[in-house]
């Protein structure tokens, strides 16, 4: 492994200067958007510098990306503009206003930062009160929110956004008004919030968002940003269309300037369509209707109530006793049966979606022993059965895929590729891997290894650690779970104050330049592996400099090698997901995002109301 050093993650502000445009064509052609998969890649209108269509999806990959005008397989050095409306919901009815619904939920946010979360348990609070510059209502698309237009300069570096002038704050909570209530919104709050978000006002840069700052211009002056009354513009290093997928994501929320961290301990600071009428810590929550939203008549319901439970056992049982109304769970096998009745009732339904949760895996932190040892990682990997996994963690293999880093559909490899892979076996193949990793790890550990590992405090989290334990007994080695909240588990994550944990980490774009540049990049925004290589380093600027989707995906490849040769994380897979609501509930969507752009909910409306 001569190509990579271990390094404490570092602010790697400026390395991708010279990364050129990226491409918005997926590989294969223009495939068929299904509610059942990620829409994965927008891609921004070209026909003018002010557009009349909004960005839509015609792809299957998850980033916006400019296109030429004639979608050709080129590079384009000009990502072009977008003004339109929100679309409109799609109901067969018209919408009614009025009415509660009830959803589950697993966490309180942690604080009304909405920059500063990284789980989509905490956005699915803070983004009911926040408004974006663009958001996603739908899969496909991104629309206009509180910026009701933006133009693009012809060298495709200065994005310029024009908000709406009726955009109102709101801060009150318990009934007490906050100071900012009823105040408009203005760009030199946006041009806070960004810089908030790249790290340039408090140093704390945003896990999610935070990786804009790898293409704004922050050597500048004004740091990249610059605002004139209700106009904004963002100063880029160079084109980089997949700025439009990262402002529409629930992390990217404005808030008024000066706003801080302390500030927000005590109450938000938003301006989306609900704002916190009640709370009660670990139980329940509800958000009100804000009377004052710039969208006239939006949204429908009167109040949105979240119920937490930490249970996905115990939500699938709120949910089909109508405790709950909504539930983001996939049921077990125990009560499949039970959701199959109901919807061939009638009485429920849903959307199932691949889950934009990767990479999924055994994170080894090797900035330290045991885990600098490469033998130990490799008999790791080698020891987990993946397809025991499916069927313990996931509760079968038709609810899981087998994948590395990449997704398996559009950049990364079948799943009849990765089963062929060191790690992968079934049957007499597979015990010759485990008696292969035992023998690694009695040669470099002849006296035992005992190991903590990390592991959050959810069921399905619980499952996972437990499973990974039990194999790794299996090849000698004795791990101590320590079960978290993730609140708790993410500073040390985030620190490298841990030896080993399992865990999902989750994408808002799904795109190579994403997975590489959050996660695996030197001073990535989410590398919490203490990853660092320069050969990848280098190899990302090619990537994201790619001039087809198909060199992109060669690129991608590339990089997933010479990662999977280090093993800073052993990959485990991917499981489904889906929806559930009942059927007098309309218009939930699943956007690009997933759980990252759906929690706004504003065109939620209700039947029988």
């Amino acid at each position: 492994m001569s190509h990579k050093s271990w390094l404490t993650p570092r602010l790697l502000l400026g390395t991708v200067v010279a990364i050129s445009m990226i491409v918005a064509v997926a590989c294969g052609g223009d495939d068929e958007e299904e509610t059942t998969s990620t829409a994965a890649e927008s891609t921004a209108s070209t026909s003018s510098s002010t557009s009349t269509a909004s960005t839509s999806s015609s792809s299957s990959t998850s980033s916006s990306t400019a296109s030429t005008a004639s979608s050709s397989e080129t590079a384009t050095a000009k990502p072009e503009a977008t003004t339109e409306a929100a679309p409109a919901p799609k109901p067969s009815v018209q919408p009614k206003s009025g009415g509660r619904v009830i959803s589950t939920g697993s966490r309180d946010p942690v604080s009304f930062d909405v920059h500063n979360a990284t789980s989509s348990v905490f956005v699915q609070h803070n983004a009911k009160m926040y408004s974006s510059l663009v958001w996603s209502p739908d899969a496909g698309v991104i629309a206009p929110d509180a910026a009701k237009e933006w133009t693009i300069s012809d060298d495709g570096k200065t994005w310029t956004f024009t908000l709406h002038d009726n955009v109102k704050y709101h801060s009150n909570i318990n009934g007490i008004a906050g100071p900012r209530d009823g105040t408009t919104m203005t760009g030199k709050d946006v041009e806070y919030s960004m810089e908030k978000i790249m790290g340039l006002v408090d140093g704390v840069v945003s896990a999610r968002s935070g990786w804009m700052k790898e293409f704004v211009d922050i050597d500048r002056d004004d740091l990249g940003m610059s605002s004139d009354g209700q106009q904004v513009s963002f100063h880029l290093v160079q084109p980089f269309a997949g700025l439009i997928d990262i402002l529409a994501i629930g992390f990217s929320g404005i808030m008024p300037d000066g706003t801080t961290r302390e500030m927000l301990n005590e109450r938000s600071y938003g301006s989306g369509p609900y704002k916190l009428k009640s709370f009660e810590r670990g139980s329940t929550w509800i958000y009100e209707k804000d009377p004052d939203y710039f969208r006239a008549g939006l949204p429908y319901l009167d109040e949105w109530e979240i119920q937490l439970i930490r249970s996905s056992e115990v939500a699938q049982s709120a949910f089909l006793t109508r405790q709950v109304e909504v539930s983001r769970t996939m049921p077990s096998p125990d009560n499949n049966d039970l959701y199959n009745k109901a919807k061939a009732e009638g009485k429920i339904d849903w959307i199932g979606f691949t889950t934009t949760c990767r990479p999924q895996g055994v994170n080894m932190n090797a900035t330290k022993p045991p885990f600098d040892n490469d033998n130990l990682r490799r008999a790791v990997n080698l020891a987990v059965d993946r397809w025991g996994y499916a069927e313990v963690v996931h509760f079968g293999e038709d609810r899981w895929t087998p994948t590395v880093y990449l997704d398996e559909t559009t950049w990364g490899r079948p799943p009849s590729e990765v089963a062929k892979m060191e790690g992968w076996a079934k049957g007499d193949a597979k015990a010759a891997e485990i008696e292969q990793a035992k023998q690694l790890v009695a040669q470099e550990f002849p006296d035992g290894l005992s190991l903590t590992m990390l592991v959050r405090d959810t069921s399905a989290y619980a499952r996972q650690g437990e499973y990974v334990a039990g194999e790794l007994a299996k090849i000698g080695i004795d791990v101590t779970i320590d079960l978290m909240q993730a609140s708790q588990l993410f500073p040390l994550a985030q620190n490298l104050n841990y030896e080993i944990w399992s865990y999902y980490f989750c994408q808002t774009t799904n795109t190579p330049e994403e997975m590489f540049g959050s996660y695996f990049l030197t001073g990535g925004s989410r590398n919490w592996l203490g990853y660092s290589s320069e050969v990848v380093d280098a190899k990302y600027l090619e990537l994201a400099a790619s001039p087809d989707s198909a060199t992109r995906k060669a690129r991608g490849l590339e990089l997933e090698d010479i990662i999977l040769a280090d093993l800073p994380s052993a990959p485990l897979g991917v499981q489904n997901g889906r929806s559930s609501y009942y059927t007098e509930i309309q218009n939930i969507t699943v956007p690009l995002g997933q759980q990252y752009m759906w929690p706004k909910r504003e065109h939620v409306w209700r039947t029988d109301v």
